[in-house]
């Protein structure tokens, strides 16, 4: 009886910092068209990119209030998929000197299974995924609430449970990735600290910080991380772990320059709130560029 509710504890301390949470996914997103999964014989002949990303937010960038400059979207039919010229794949490529596709997007995921799928075969369509991609990067599931649903049972069960509609979900983008690209090395990320650990500072203004305490902040975050872990390992995928590598560098560090993720108002550069800072996106291409290429 003790260890079961000791289990509750943790699954509803993981519930009240979701809604915390949940803002960083506030982001405005249209409606995507569909597009047919299968793609077209001119499609199958086209190389493809060296790295091919799929993401939410926190790899786009995109926010409609910063001042830096965006690049328009990949495909015509997903205009309100522009991206930052300086987010975390992009500066990858600059890095590695890889040939990059960015088919992040804000808001990925708020339709679930088909949002990730239509990029995918957008991807496919354009030529960007193909026989010469060599690896796939994927941070995803922050949005969606396949994952979010998977979270109670992560945090009292042990690796989680392998057949998920998220876990299915990722297992089919894994094969379909494959099937145009066989020697594609897919991996899967893990988000940055976004509370530190368990307090939230919606203002960082200076010297002026307004931490306020979250219970089961960091639970939730550490949760959310073994999932995507454990869905990796459950579809055979790679695993980054960029939340174990941001720790200490979530909204409530004083030093603007070791701030990677920000509130509601932050002087830190950003273009979104509740989501990366500039600076963040500068470390995760450091951190993801190193687990790829490193």
């Amino acid at each position: 009886m003790k260890k079961f509710s000791t289990m509750m504890k943790s699954a509803a301390a993981t519930a009240a910092a979701a809604s915390v949470l949940a803002l960083s996914a506030a982001v405005p997103a249209a409606a995507l068209p569909s597009v047919p999964l299968s793609s077209s014989p001119s499609a199958q002949d086209n190389h493809g990119q060296e790295l091919v990303v799929f993401g939410d937010s926190f790899a786009a960038h995109a926010g409609k209030n910063g001042e830096r400059w965006l690049e328009p979207a990949r495909a015509p039919h997903i205009p309100f998929c522009s991206t930052d010229k300086e987010n975390w794949p992009k500066l990858i490529g600059q890095q590695t000197g890889k040939s990059v596709a960015d088919w992040s997007c804000n808001g990925t995921g708020r339709v679930p299974v088909a949002d990730l799928a239509n990029y995918v075969e957008s991807a496919i369509r354009r030529g960007d995924l193909g026989p010469g991609t060599q690896d796939v990067a994927i941070m995803y599931g922050g949005v969606t609430m396949l994952q979010w649903a998977d979270l109670p049972v992560e945090a009292i069960t042990p690796s989680g449970l392998d057949f998920t509609p998220f876990r299915l979900e990722l297992r089919a983008i894994k094969e379909r990735i494959h099937s145009v690209a066989p020697r594609a090395r897919v991996t899967m990320l893990s988000y940055p600290e976004l509370l530190s650990g368990d307090f939230f500072c919606p203002a960082n203004m200076g010297s002026t910080q307004t931490p306020v305490l979250i219970p089961g902040g960091k639970l939730l975050q550490d949760t959310m991380r073994n999932n995507l872990r454990d869905t990796a390992r459950s579809i055979g995928a790679n695993f980054i772990d960029v939340y174990q590598a941001s720790l200490g560098h979530g909204m409530c560090n004083p030093d603007p320059a070791q701030r990677w993720t920000v509130g509601f108002m932050d002087d830190s550069a950003h273009t979104m709130p509740m989501h990366p800072s500039d600076e963040g996106q500068r470390a995760m291409a450091n951190i993801i560029s190193a687990g790829l290429y490193g």
